[in-house]
């Protein structure tokens, strides 16, 4: 079912598995005509949102008529390609919804910086958490996906 296919995303499991757990269950996705889905993905880093975007090509790709938006605070650019290919069904917002980390290189974190960003994140955190919801509303969403921001959780 579609719970089951969200479950599994959640997982820490590979792009490859969790995609393979999509085309197992390509007939059921098929029976999602028009269903609208929310995907919000932390913006830290490109590699959370190069994943999502082939997770949500790949849910577009089998199922019907179904919309699908992208949140996130990653740039839209990352996404280009994608709602390039479906223009009229994937679209993009961008919100901060995740904190994330602050790295001034690779991988070297800034603790205490990091901590001021994350307690300027959460000191409004229920106005974002409304407008999320206000969103949410608008769009009809049925369904709302995560791969790790902070936000949805």
């Amino acid at each position: 079912s579609l719970f089951t296919i969200i479950y599994y995303l959640l997982l820490p499991i590979t792009t490859t598995t969790a995609l393979s757990l999509i085309h197992k269950r390509k007939r059921k996705m098929e029976q999602m005509k028009d269903e609208i889905f929310c995907f919000y993905i932390s913006g830290h880093g490109f590699g959370h949102a190069t994943r999502a975007l082939q997770l949500a090509l790949d849910l577009l790709s089998n199922s019907g008529k179904s919309q699908l938006y992208l949140i996130s605070n990653a740039p839209q650019f990352i996404f280009q390609d994608g709602l390039n290919l479906f223009p009229s069904r994937l679209f993009y917002k961008h919100s901060n919804i995740d904190a994330g980390v602050v790295q001034p290189l690779a991988y070297t974190v800034d603790r205490n910086a990091t901590v001021q960003q994350l307690s300027s994140f959460l000191s409004n955190h229920e106005e974002k958490w409304k407008e999320q919801e206000s969103f949410l509303k608008s769009v009809k969403a049925t369904c709302v996906l995560a791969d790790a921001p902070f936000l949805p959780w």
